[in-house]
């Protein structure tokens, strides 16, 4: 199947036999209809430890009811079952019509992912994270004065016309963390296994230039964390600030 389309918005077409889908993100396939006419399972498996999870579907042609006993190309784990199977990468995408970040950032900003309180409760600031009685009381956006919506550890702001660097670090272990940010897109600029210990972007990338891109980056609003084990994690999301109001940006789990 050919992947066209990510988060809504057109990429180069990249030619893949499976696809990995977090939480919340949208990919539009294209598939070749050149088979013999029939019926083909569809299978849907989940590739996390947490849970095994196997769905399936029908891919049928229209007017032919004769079922075929394909080769699936992930087992039950999700595990390519051939060498030759080609899983879609996030890191390959380029975005069409083509666009691209500005090359330097106005401002920055450090999150840490990390559990907090309880093995169920997570954070993006490292410190601490809303707690679930505040669903019951007014919304932040209607209370800005509240200490809820004042606190700075869970809170930044940004001026109209800012590019933002958004620096994404991740404790270990932790699974792979899908993140959406509200508003508009951005561009995922860079990603690495190891420390983040760079204040800025403009100095990661004097040393570890490698490990960004800034001419045809993925243009998104949905970003998975790298997974960690033995060591942390980290992810760059570069954006434009144009569009005035409150907004999320959040895990998906």
């Amino acid at each position: 199947m050919w992947i066209y389309s990510v988060d809504g918005r057109h990429i180069e077409p990249i030619l893949v036999d499976a696809v990995t889908v977090a939480n919340g993100n949208r990919y539009s396939a294209m598939v070749k209809l050149d088979k013999t006419p029939g019926e083909y399972t569809i299978r849907v498996a989940n590739p996390g430890i947490n849970q095994l999870i196997s769905g399936f579907a029908t891919f049928a042609y229209k007017g032919s009811n004769q079922q075929f006993n394909s080769t699936p190309y992930i087992n039950y784990a999700a595990v390519n079952t051939t060498s030759s199977v080609v899983i879609f990468d996030d890191k390959t995408i380029v975005p069409f019509p083509p666009t691209s970040p500005a090359s330097t950032s106005d401002a920055t900003y450090h999150l840490m992912i990390d559990r907090f309180g309880a093995a169920w409760k997570w954070t993006l600031s490292g410190k601490e994270s809303y707690g679930l009685n505040l669903e019951n009381e007014t919304p932040l956006l209607f209370d800005p004065t509240s200490p809820e919506a004042a606190n700075k550890n869970l809170t930044i702001t940004t001026k109209m016309g800012q590019w933002v660097d958004l620096i994404v670090h991740v404790t270990f272990p932790q699974p792979p963390h899908p993140l959406h940010k509200h508003s508009n897109k951005g561009y995922l600029i860079g990603a690495g296994v190891g420390a983040f210990t760079w204040s800025t972007v403009a100095e990661a990338m004097q040393e570890i230039p490698q490990f960004f891109n800034l001419e045809n980056p993925p243009f998104r609003d949905g970003y998975t964390t790298i997974p960690t084990t033995a060591e942390p994690s980290w992810i760059v999301i570069r954006y434009l600030v144009e569009n005035p109001g409150c907004f999320l940006f959040h895990c998906r789990k």
